[in-house]
């Protein structure tokens, strides 16, 4: 037999209410005769040949819309009844209050609502338009607004839509969209050059965060040109009439609001190029690893460069009175002597008085004589040099700064004389009371000359200098063509 359904009672149910009962009034019920609901079995009990009571979970009842039961008897001779309609009701919401209350602008944002008579399909309204919703339960909803939602300060309005059967739309609530902060981090370049001839405006990047979409700035309470514009940065164009004479720019972002809401003060400054500059350290030892300089002088810009011999060194900007650079070990190797420059695109090519900078040998020398033969510079070198140069005569390319020869002789090597061909050299020894001769042509040390008499013997120092001062003003004599 197929059953029939003729009517449900009760004839509908506002949704969101715990599980609930209905009654099925019709034909052709049996004791194993089912419900379902869309599809969905349901619990049925037998009451009556004419009478089914079917239970309705609470996850059928969550929201608004039109249903269909159907009753169904098992075969054989059984089937479905036709489908019945029945309407859960959606109940008539009340917005009662939004957390928070003010949003800031242009950021994205997740608004609590509270009322009461939220469902399932509840939808929360911005300006009209259904946002994003969360249902929490019958008195919360939860909606997500984007960064283009509230892009524009003031307020909009929230409202609660149940779509129905029987749904209706809350009063609109405001919800403020408060202009945002603007904050100022720096301003780029922090230096601009005087410039009186100049007829071109001035670009400078100004980077922060809160920025308005259609924020403005001010140089010196003067609006200025807005080139492009985000959150956390702003180009502007600046005028060149603000360039004319040394002074400042004082840059200040305002974001439109009831007032306006203005960032903190930034500075351009407007300086004289520089017209020196030192440096410190100005010389150091050939050999040495990379090392900084500090170049001070007033005016500088971050884009200012520090240059060697007309090559750029890695320069850091540290203030307008100060830059630093590394100058490479490859560079300072050997003998060099070089021109330091600053070299700023704001001084319209006009380029500073060069600084000399010079590297030296650092070796504990007594004496030195250069040999115009093997065009070698030959120093006597003290003990105090250590294993490996000390007590020795070294041959020095003066040009490279670099040792070609060491040749080891003795106690303290002091005065040194050359012979008028170049090839031996002669060296007093201190420590030994003594003078020995040196072949510079095989780089070896030869015959070592006795002064005689106690090493401290004053009468054997005196003759040992004499006789050294006259060996080498006699070799002075013949490189310089004078007598001696």
């Amino acid at each position: 037999m197929t059953p029939t359904i003729s009517s449900i009672s009760p004839g509908s149910i506002v949704a969101g209410p715990p599980s609930q009962t209905v009654t099925f009034t019709g034909t052709g019920y049996v004791a194993s005769t089912a419900a379902a609901l869309n599809g969905t079995a349901l619990q049925a009990k037998y009451v009556s040949a004419t009478s089914l009571q079917v239970a309705v979970p609470a996850s059928a009842l969550a929201s608004g819309q039109i249903v269909s039961f159907v009753a169904s008897n098992p075969s054989p001779g059984g089937g479905n009844s036709a489908a019945a309609s029945f309407s859960i009701m959606s109940p008539t919401p009340i917005l009662t209050g939004l957390s928070p209350q003010t949003v800031p602008q242009g950021a994205a944002a997740t608004v609590t609502v509270n009322g009461s008579g939220c469902e399932a399909n509840s939808v929360v309204m911005w300006n009209g338009v259904a946002r994003p919703t969360v249902f929490v339960n019958g008195t919360t909803l939860q909606v997500s607004l984007t960064s283009m939602d509230l892009q524009s300060y003031g307020t909009g309005q929230i409202t609660i839509n149940n779509p129905g059967p029987g749904g209706k739309t809350t009063t609109p609530t405001e919800l403020v969209v408060a202009a945002n902060l603007p904050t100022i981090f720096s301003v780029s370049p922090s230096s601009v050059a005087v410039n009186a001839s100049s007829n071109v405006p001035v670009s400078v990047s100004i980077s922060g965060s809160g920025f308005a979409p259609n924020a403005t700035v001010q140089a010196n309470g003067q609006f200025v040109r807005v080139s492009s514009q985000s959150a956390t940065n702003i180009r502007i164009s600046i005028p060149p009439t603000f360039f004319t004479s040394a002074g400042s720019i004082q840059i200040v972002v305002s974001n439109p609001g009831s007032p306006a809401v203005q960032s903190n003060y930034a500075t351009v400054t407007i300086a004289t190029p520089a017209v020196s500059f030192s440096i410190t350290p100005n010389s150091v030892a050939a050999g040495s690893p990379d090392t900084q300089i500090t170049v001070s002088g007033s005016s500088f810009f971050q884009d200012s460069i520090v240059e060697w011999n007309t090559t750029p060194l890695s320069t850091a900007y540290v203030s307008s009175t100060q830059l630093t650079a590394v100058i490479p070990a490859s560079l300072i190797s050997g003998f060099a002597q070089a021109s330091i420059q600053v070299s700023t695109p704001e001084s319209q090519g006009q380029p500073l008085p060069p600084q000399p900078f010079t590297t030296f040998l650092a070796l504990p020398i007594n004496d030195i004589v250069y040999n115009a033969v093997d065009g070698l510079i030959y120093a006597s070198i003290a003990g105090s040099a250590g294993e490996g140069l000390g007590n020795s005569i070294a041959g020095i390319d003066p040009n490279t700064g670099v040792i070609l020869k060491t040749i080891f002789v003795g106690s303290e090597p002091t005065r040194i004389a050359l012979s008028s061909d170049g090839t031996q050299l002669f060296t007093g020894l201190n420590g030994a009371g003594a003078v020995r001769q040196v072949n510079l042509t095989t780089a070896t040390a030869g015959l070592q000359f006795s002064l005689g008499g106690d090493r401290e013997s004053t009468t054997r120092r005196t003759s040992h200098r004499a006789s050294l001062h006259f060996l080498v003003n006699l070799t002075r004599s013949r490189c310089t063509g004078t007598t001696a």
